[in-house]
């Protein structure tokens, strides 16, 4: 169940449930999750939320998404924590659909030490 007053907003709290849920072998590879509008009304949720837990199942390679017809899992979770294992962070980035980035915190120069 999800919980209205926790300080976790409902989309994290849905997708650490079903993420939960396929990592435990709960949901094998290949099988069709709920639908948004299922979830939504099951949870008590607006379908925005169902929908924003996807987004991260999906972001991450947890489920894929297929227009008319579903999300479905789409690896099993060792597949998935194996990959990032030896994985860097622009390419883990990258199939996430998203775009690394850096920023210069600080720069100086720093003279040598002489005595080593």
């Amino acid at each position: 169940m999800l919980q209205a007053n926790s300080p976790v907003p409902l989309y994290r709290q849905l997708y650490y449930q079903l993420r939960r849920a396929i990592e435990e072998g709960e949901f094998e590879v290949g099988r069709k999750l709920r639908s948004e509008r299922q979830l939504a009304a099951d949870y008590g949720i607006s379908r925005l939320t169902a929908r924003r837990a996807f987004d991260i199942l999906r972001q991450e390679g947890y489920v894929r998404a297929y227009q008319g017809k579903g999300c479905f899992v789409a690896h099993s979770a060792s597949h998935i924590h194996d990959s990032a294992a030896v994985e860097g962070f622009n390419a883990a980035t990258i199939r996430r659909g998203m775009t690394p980035t850096s920023r210069v915190l600080s720069c100086s120069v720093v003279p040598a030490n002489t005595k080593w």
